[in-house]
């Protein structure tokens, strides 16, 4: 025996399994807060595990060239006043 369904019950029910049920606000809310904070953390984490060793190399490199340079110009002078 075959059951014979409208088409329009059949459309109905196959379309009320595929969607999802609404979402309350509140956890929609929350779900959006974790998420937010979940993104500053990680780009706060990046900053101060990756980027920041970036900056002390630069910083580094910026004392060593004017060491180098106050070195340079003092050994310059005492070469002046020896010869």
């Amino acid at each position: 025996m075959i059951d014979v369904v409208p088409a329009a019950t059949a459309r109905h029910a196959a379309t009320s399994r595929l969607a999802r049920p609404p979402m309350p606000g509140a956890i929609a809310i929350t779900l959006a807060s974790v998420m937010a904070f979940s993104i500053v953390a990680l780009f706060l984490g990046a900053l101060a595990f990756g980027l920041s060793g970036l900056q002390e190399q630069r910083s580094q490199d910026q004392l060593y060239a004017s060491f180098r340079g106050l070195l340079g110009r003092r050994a310059q002078s005492r070469q002046a006043s020896v010869a």
